[in-house]
């Protein structure tokens, strides 16, 4: 049998109806930094204890999962693990699953086996960490936008409501002369009113004002409110796990694999 669990590529503990271990191959041996002569005949439920559950990231949660499959050892259990480098392994992700041995030389024991899922781990890291700095960006730019036409394409239009309402001011002086002039003048100034109205709400949209000082909770809650009262809405707003939490401002962020970054398990 050992012969057969050494080919496989997965790592493979069998454990006997006392939750010793009857076999490991050698795929498991290079996952956990193992030997077999170390751990077969041992009682699993001590090797998780003393030195399994050590070398992973979560070893608590690790613990407590695979020990819960020997008190009720009648179902399935899959879960990502993520064993940390030491003297004799490498850091990886692993897929653990078990289940029960019901027939056999090993009936009432159980069969663990654990897939390497490192590079795709990796490569969900990178998509977001991608998806994350593509939103940060569009954001940035969307802040971008926003302040430039209320800063600069504002102050424009209301600089050109001003000299308009100037000249109309100054040609209401002499209405006979310039009566027609002064009806277009009126229709252009309204124009222009309308139109600093449109980037003004433009500028909002892209970027409400409340969302900075107060943050996407609170600003969430107004736009509910706004919309409401605009477009005689019912509108229901529910949040969950945001009150008081804010979005990193940070320019950069981290990248998978730089060492700065979070693992998932």
């Amino acid at each position: 049998m050992e012969k057969i669990l050494d080919i496989l590529p997965i790592g493979v503990f069998v454990l006997d109806a006392e939750f010793r271990v009857a076999e490991i191959n050698k795929t498991l041996e290079r996952f956990f930094g193992l030997r077999r002569e170390d751990v077969v005949g041992q009682d699993k439920r001590q090797l998780i204890l003393e030195k399994i559950c050590k070398i992973f990231e979560n070893g608590d949660s690790f613990r407590s999962r695979v020990l819960a499959t020997y008190d009720d050892n009648t179902y399935i259990e899959r879960f990502v693990c993520h064993v940390l480098a030491g003297e004799d392994r490498e850091e990886r992700w692993l897929q653990h699953n078990s289940q029960p041995i019901l027939t056999g030389s090993y009936k009432g024991g159980r069969i663990e086996s654990y897939s390497d899922i490192t590079d795709l781990i990796l490569a969900e890291q990178e998509i977001h960490w991608i998806t994350t700095r593509s939103m940060q960006l569009q954001e940035k730019e969307k802040s971008r936008i926003a302040s430039n036409l209320h800063d600069e394409l504002g102050q424009m239009i209301l600089a050109i409501k001003f000299s308009l309402e100037n000249l109309q001011t100054s040609l209401m002086k002499r209405h006979a002369l310039f009566e027609n002039e002064l009806k277009e003048l009126q229709k252009t100034i309204a124009w222009v009113e309308r139109m600093g109205v449109e980037v003004r709400d433009i500028s909002s949209d892209l970027m409400p004002p409340l969302l900075n000082p107060l943050g996407l909770d609170e600003t969430l809650a107004w736009l509910k409110d706004q919309y409401s009262s605009l477009y005689g809405l019912d509108i229901s707003y529910q949040s969950f796990g945001m009150r008081g939490k804010r979005l990193p401002e940070s320019e950069t962020q981290s990248k998978p694999g730089d060492g700065n970054g979070k693992s998932v398990n």
